[in-house]
């Protein structure tokens, strides 16, 4: 449901119990409206509920996607932190892919999936490298060298940044 749709829901919801002259208690009344609010608010779109954008706070760079097998592919950039405080990645969405994971390098030999990555404020983190990468997995249909690929990096507190990513070989920036 678009937000102009539940603002003429609640315009009709309104003018009903106007109409129909329900004379309920105040306290009654405001249980009534937490109800349909309860209710109501789940049908909007994530993106009017829950997400703000970074914006110019955070600079991601150099994105590139190195496909793999036909079923996986390697996203590897670099993100600055120009925020007040430490940001932590949480995932990566893109319409070619049906999931993302954070990988690490352990340096003995263990590839590590995090829950999430700590980007200090003012830190430059390279995502490019061979002990820290972002796995973009179940892909939805096959990667080909000069394709442009939407991505939105999610952080905590429902905040993202959206960025598109170049499909092929590593290349040094």
């Amino acid at each position: 449901m678009m937000p102009s749709k539940l603002s003429s829901v609640l315009i009709r919801l309104t003018n009903c119990m106007k109409a129909c002259r329900i004379s309920l208690h105040a306290s009654w009344r405001h249980t009534t409206w937490a109800l349909v609010i309860l209710i109501l608010v789940p049908l909007l779109p994530t993106a009017v509920r829950a997400h703000t954008e970074f914006g110019l706070q955070i600079n991601v760079d150099h994105v590139l996607i190195e496909p793999r097998d036909g079923t996986s592919a390697i996203l590897k950039f670099s993100i600055q932190n120009n925020t007040r405080s430490t940001i932590h990645l949480l995932r990566i969405e893109t319409p070619v892919a049906s999931g993302s994971r954070i990988m690490f390098n352990s340096g003995d030999g263990r590839q590590l999936q995090l829950d999430s990555l700590g980007v200090e404020t003012e830190q430059n983190l390279n995502f490019g490298t061979s002990h820290m990468w972002v796995e973009l997995t179940g892909l939805r249909e096959t990667l080909r060298n000069g394709m442009h690929v939407p991505l939105r990096l999610i952080f905590n507190a429902g905040q993202w940044v959206d960025v598109v990513g170049d499909v092929g070989a590593h290349h040094d920036h």
